[in-house]
């Protein structure tokens, strides 16, 4: 059925493309520390992702070749069972032209389409899948291909000057972010697409001050968990406790589960034990009518 749209809370996706030297990873870790919460940082740069210790707060977990999406999906699972907050990814790009990466599992499998990219895009696309539905705010930096431009410098003189071109990663995948931006040699971010609106087109550095205004608009939308809480469990509930046989039941929690379990597994909980104590009492009810010789229709 149709319902009227309501922006809700969400959690970020974020990414910063650049070339080396950029400051990529310096602006990653500005906005997650503008946005506040225990920030974990993958890091791929051979330790690079721990130079910045002095001047933020974040742990850091280095992964190392073979990149795998797999080792990726692992890192990632691991923040959210440790509690984190903010999972920065620097950098993403490896994931896919690094060794053991997609690129590289599609050469090894073959190369062409129905053998190696058969085998590499499923291990992509669970990859990206895991970012999207990831319970955590997830800033990503991102390698971009290097061109160059020849350019009028300072003296009146022909010079070229490099910049970066797409991002080293699949392409489409900007469609998947909150935000996008690619960000230049002056650290200089030019904000490519941005769903909150606060800062699209325009060219900025990224600050605290920057995380701090994203998080103020993600935690302005309908908070659906509280929703579910206060409005769809006591419904729910109602409909268990109404229940006047174990089929009824069944199918009542069944409904349950299917449309809120995975969404809400921990508020779920209470649905679940509503549910055990009625079985029992049906149970208990259906057993004193046996023993009566009554039947019942529990």
């Amino acid at each position: 059925m149709f319902q009227k749209a309501q922006r809700k809370k969400a959690k970020l996706r974020l990414s910063i493309a650049g070339l080396s030297g950029t400051g990529k990873t310096w602006s990653a870790l500005e906005l997650a520390t503008g946005m506040g919460g225990k920030i974990a940082l993958i890091d791929t740069e051979a330790g690079r992702g721990e130079l910045y210790g002095e001047n933020f707060d974040y742990d850091c977990m280095q992964i190392s070749a073979p990149y795998s999406p797999q080792k990726y999906i692992n890192a990632i699972q691991s923040a959210e069972k440790l509690g984190y907050d903010i999972l920065i990814i620097d950098s993403l790009s490896h994931a896919w032209i690094g060794e053991g990466g997609v690129l590289s599992i599609a050469e090894k499998a073959g190369g062409e389409f129905q053998k190696g990219w058969k085998t590499a895009t499923p291990q992509h696309n669970l990859l990206v899948e895991t970012i999207i539905q990831s319970k955590l705010h997830i800033i990503m930096t991102m390698r971009s291909k290097a061109d160059y431009v020849v350019e009028i410098n300072e003296k009146g003189k022909h010079a070229p000057r490099k910049v970066g071109l797409a991002p080293v990663q699949r392409d489409g995948l900007e469609y998947e972010m909150t935000i996008a931006m690619d960000i230049n040699h002056e650290n200089i971010a030019h904000v490519t697409k941005d769903n909150t609106q606060l800062f699209n087109q325009q060219y900025i550095k990224p600050t605290k001050e920057m995380g701090r205004q994203i998080m103020e608009w993600l935690n302005s939308g309908l908070d659906v968990t509280k929703e579910f809480v206060e409005k769809t469990v006591p419904e729910i509930l109602e409909k268990i406790n109404a229940c006047w046989d174990l089929n009824e039941l069944r199918d009542c929690y069944a409904k349950s589960y299917k449309d809120y379990y995975e969404k809400f597994p921990e508020q779920f909980r209470t649905i679940l034990d509503a549910k055990d104590r009625k079985k029992a009492e049906l149970e208990k009810i259906l057993e004193t009518s046996n023993e009566l010789g009554l039947g019942g229709a529990a």
